[in-house]
Order: structure tokens, then C-alpha cells, then sequence
């Protein structure tokens, strides 16, 4: 904190100085210094008060979402019917498409003039495949002898 020095008038950085830079005087009785640490004081005593309001809070609504979800644990009335049209509507829907299915697969394919009639079936024949055989390549053997190996001298210093 920056404040003014009541004897001489220049500025001190309490944070740097404990006495005046210029004149050497104290500033401990300081007015601008005793009011900033009854305001600094306050407003500790505020956040402790704030803090300790925010945790009932939050522990007021850890009370109300228990207290919900032991309440709540059935479906609401107005659920039950729209649960009810969708299942029927879903097993409807699976056995419109069952019974297309069973027509596609049974029922008569006409061609555009003619009433004949057409089936058609797939067929999958798997014939293994066979491998042509790969000659045997020969490799010749290479000998490799070593003769003499220098020596090399290192001087001592």
C-alpha cells in the first residue's frame, strides 16, 4: 500500500519500507494506514460471513435434490399414456416390416407387361484356390577367412 508521509509529505510503499525514504520518519500511527487496516479487517470478517453463507446454501440444495429424487422415483401420470402409444407404436412399426419382408421374399414379381411370375435366388460356391508351387532357390555357401590383423601402436606421453 502507497500512503503519504505525514512529516515530510512523500510518498512510501509500506509493502517495500518500514520507515520513510526521505526523512526516516515512522508512519506506524499513520491515519491513512489504521483506517485502510480497519477497512482490510471488515472485509475479511465479510468474506468469512460470505463464505460460510455460500456452504449453507449449497448444503440447503444437496438437501432439496435428495429430498426430489426420493420423491420423484415413480413416472409422472401424464407419462404413462405416452410410454403405452409408443410401444404400440413400435411393435406395430416391427411387424409391418416383418410382414413386408415375408411378401418380399414369397410373394409374385410381375414384370411390366407379362403376369409372369420370377424367383430369384443367389447362390455362393467357394472353390479353394490353388497355389502354384515356388522352385526351391539355392543359395551358395561364401567362406570368409581373415588373413592377419593389424596392430597399431600408441605412443605414451
Amino acid at each position: 500500500m502507497k500512503i503519504y508521509c505525514d512529516y515530510c509529505g512523500a510518498q512510501i510503499d509500506t509493502d517495500k519500507n518500514a520507515t520513510c525514504p526521505s526523512c526516516g520518519g515512522s508512519y506506524s500511527n499513520d491515519r491513512e494506514l489504521l483506517e485502510e487496516k480497519v477497512r482490510l479487517e471488515k472485509l475479511n470478517g465479510l468474506d468469512i460471513e460470505k463464505r460460510q453463507l455460500e456452504i449453507e446454501r449449497m448444503r440447503l440444495e444437496n438437501d432439496a435434490l435428495k429430498n426430489k429424487g426420493r420423491q420423484n422415483k415413480a413416472l409422472p401420470g401424464c407419462l404413462i399414456p405416452v410410454v403405452i402409444i409408443l410401444c404400440l407404436l413400435g411393435v406395430l412399426f416391427i411387424s409391418i416390416f416383418v410382414f413386408a419382408v415375408i411378401d418380399e421374399e414369397t410373394g409374385p414379381k410381375e414384370k411390366s407387361n407379362t403376369a409372369e411370375r420370377t424367383k430369384i435366388s443367389y447362390s455362393v460356391s467357394m472353390t479353394p484356390v490353388e497355389l502354384p508351387e515356388i522352385p526351391e532357390i539355392n543359395i551358395p555357401d561364401i567362406e570368409v577367412t581373415v588373413t592377419s590383423v593389424p596392430t597399431v601402436s600408441v605412443p605414451s606421453f
